[in-house]
């Protein structure tokens, strides 16, 4: 299904659930299987306790898993093979993420760091490109000429996004055409970004930001979120045209992302302060 209705990571994900549940049943029922038939709730309240505290995952990250879980047991029950839903009234939880991305001045600082590595200069390229387009890893890894096309004398991105299938159109400023211009041509059917994986784009991202003020840690698909705040968001754009730019299903998703920024929320309160003063002196006259 890789490739086709799902993306690699999810399958490393039920990978990472399946070891976890092996190890568990090894340690707790001290056998190396289970029947469909013979789990019961006890064994989701146990097992939630276990992977909470035994491999110390990060309470999102054992959201996700138990998730991953429920959704194997349904399926199990669709095809029969056990009659409860064990996961009935069953309450998983995850914390609130802050969203990490880069202000005005620090998308700056990062343009402007010195940097004698081919590949460090090709993953900060890439990052920057996604930071004004908003195009995940896996969407920007797998741009090619094909996806470029010139209308009214204005490039535009049209591609549709890995993860969700839906069809993305995003212009080219001045920022991301230059890049542009330093990987082309590029023959047909090839990639433009010849990237690493996304892994070692993060370590490589972090060899960059030890040379700035940035001060904390941040990964590629900060970049996603740096478009939907700093670039767009806080530039006033309407959260529908972000959602549409950023292929989102569910406009909710990107009211997520797209966190107000603090100047954002600074330049709401100016104009509201110019409203009500404005209302002051006409109350007043």
């Amino acid at each position: 299904m890789v490739g086709v209705s799902r993306s690699k990571s999810s399958y490393y994900k039920y990978r990472c659930v399946y070891s976890h549940l092996a190890a568990f049943i090894k340690q707790r029922y001290e056998c190396e299987d289970l029947t469909f038939r013979e789990l019961d709730r006890k064994f989701i309240v146990d097992f939630h306790a276990w992977i909470r505290k035994g491999p110390a995952l990060r309470t999102n990250t054992t959201w996700v898993y138990m998730t991953a879980l429920k959704h194997i047991l349904m399926l199990a029950r669709g095809c029969g093979y056990m009659q409860r839903d064990l996961f009935a009234n069953y309450k998983l939880h995850c914390e609130s993420v802050s969203r990490n991305y880069l202000s005005e001045e620090e998308i700056i600082e990062f343009m402007r760091v010195p940097l004698e590595e081919p590949q460090l200069q090709l993953v900060r390229d890439a990052y920057i490109f996604s930071c004004f387009t908003g195009l995940s890893y896996i969407d920007l890894r797998d741009l090619r000429p094909e996806n470029l096309l010139k209308e009214h004398d204005q490039w535009w991105i049209s591609t549709k996004r890995r993860k969700t299938g839906t069809e993305v159109n995003i212009r080219l400023f001045a920022v991301p055409h230059s890049i542009l211009l330093r990987y082309g041509p590029t023959p047909c059917g090839e990639r433009i970004f010849n990237l690493p994986s996304n892994g070692w784009c993060n370590a490589c991202l972090q060899r960059i930001v030890e040379h700035t003020h940035i001060g904390r840690r941040i990964t590629f698909h900060s970049a996603r979120h740096t478009f939907a705040t700093t670039i767009t968001l806080s530039q006033g754009m309407a959260i529908e045209t972000i959602s549409k730019l950023l292929g989102h299903k569910n406009i909710r998703t990107t009211q997520i992302y797209a966190a107000i920024t603090r100047g954002r929320l600074g330049g709401e309160l100016d104009r509201l302060s110019h409203r009500l003063d404005t209302f002051c002196r006409t109350a007043a006259s």
